[in-house]
């Protein structure tokens, strides 16, 4: 797992698990180790990858795609492609169904 392209296993996985009758997905945006890094280091370590998030949804507008990792109340906008309203904390997806916030 730890040498897998995350390209090609995500994409992989998710075909797999909606053929099966899977509609939902909660992708986390970050690669996972199960070596050399602790839990609390893969969430902050390796790089976040929204554009891979945002190719998948692309690749199957009929699944509902969460994106998970990262996500801030403080992110940059530009950084992710979503619109904020500071008074309620809106959030609307341009590209994925939900977000998941930290």
């Amino acid at each position: 797992m730890d040498d897998d392209d995350p390209e090609v296993a995500v994409r992989t996985f998710i075909s797999r698990v909606a053929s099966a009758g899977c509609t939902t997905f909660i992708v986390h945006a970050r690669k996972a180790f199960l070596k050399g890094l602790n839990p609390k280091q893969n969430r902050s370590v390796p790089p976040l990858n929204y554009d891979l998030v945002y190719a998948i949804k692309r690749e199957n507008p009929h699944l509902q795609i969460i994106i998970n990792g990262g996500i801030t109340y403080a992110v940059c906008l530009d950084r992710i492609e979503y619109v904020m309203e500071a008074d309620h904390c809106k959030r609307q997806c341009s590209i994925v169904n939900m977000l998941m916030v930290l």
